[in-house]
């Protein structure tokens, strides 16, 4: 029996590490098996390189990495390097490009241009106010970006450009091509599922924590115990040895004294009959 139930909580103890070490993998291989889900939202800036005062060159600022739907950020640049041709929505050469777009690929590219004015280095920012996904969900990120323009040269008077042209009028607050701003609406569905998906398992892992606890608890009692009884056993044993020494040495000398007794009788009696022998003179003519 005691057998049985010792296979038994080895065998339950068992089931619960495999199940610890199974959430565990699956944690692990969640992010790689949904990897769109957990894909960070970033905002990058290309081009730009190996200029030369009075050139006019462009740079693509791509908002890309989660399944982006719709986006709302700034570009700033210095005025004094640097003089906006086109893209995005800017009133003119204020220093300030609005980056505005809906996108149905999961990503959104603005092309910029610009034409270096005097030589030094410069540095575009690019900032994020907020982004929406292809379910018009909010998403929590924010991403930035900058790069640095290095400028070779100055532009000569004659080259300057002074006609900007903005595509789009800088766009209202809360219209985007036909489609409404949303209110912030706080955690967005893809931060919920990642926030799940994670505390899930580490719950978990510390309920079949508290369960192998008290199971090992559990046990160590029962062997404690088991221990205990064990103790008392023997000294229950030990007792019963001692009292049985003890019993045995009592009888041996009852009956060493009852022998002894037993012989101070019979040499006291074998010392009468010698004594009476003694004073017997034989028979006499009257006893017979």
């Amino acid at each position: 029996m005691m057998t049985h139930c010792k296979e038994k909580e080895n065998l339950a103890e068992c089931i619960l590490r495999k199940m610890i070490i199974t959430v565990m993998v699956l944690a692990l291989l969640i992010p790689i098996i949904s990897p769109k889900v957990f894909a960070a939202s970033s905002v990058t800036i290309s081009g730009g390189d190996n200029i030369k005062g009075g050139d006019t060159f462009t740079v693509a600022v791509t908002f890309g990495g989660g399944d982006i739907g719709r986006v709302d950020g700034s570009l700033s640049y210095d005025t004094e390097k640097l003089t906006y041709i086109s893209g995005g929505s800017s009133t003119g050469n204020s220093g300030y490009i609005q980056l505005k777009e809906a996108s149905t690929d999961g990503s959104v590219t603005f092309n910029i241009e610009f034409q270096a004015l005097d030589e030094g280095d410069t540095v575009l920012q690019v900032a994020t106010r907020e982004m929406y996904d292809l379910n018009e969900v909010y998403m929590s990120e924010t991403p930035s970006a900058s790069k640095t323009i290095s400028i070779s040269g100055s532009a000569a008077s004659q080259q300057i450009i002074t006609q900007t042209s903005s595509p789009d009028q800088p766009v209202a607050e809360t219209e985007l091509k036909g489609v409404d701003e949303k209110p912030d609406e706080g955690i967005s569905g893809k931060t919920l599922f990642m926030v799940i998906i994670i505390a899930v398992p580490i719950v978990l892992i510390i309920i079949i924590a508290i369960i192998l606890s008290k199971k090992k608890k559990s046990k160590d009692d029962i062997s404690g115990k088991k221990e205990n009884q064990d103790d008392e056993c023997h000294d229950n044993i030990d007792y019963h040895r001692e009292n049985r020494h003890i019993d045995g040495e009592v009888s041996e000398n009852i009956v060493r004294k009852e022998k002894s007794e037993q012989k101070k009788a019979v040499k006291k009696k074998a010392s009468e009959e010698t004594e009476n022998w003694a004073d017997w003179n034989g028979f006499d003519d009257n006893d017979l």
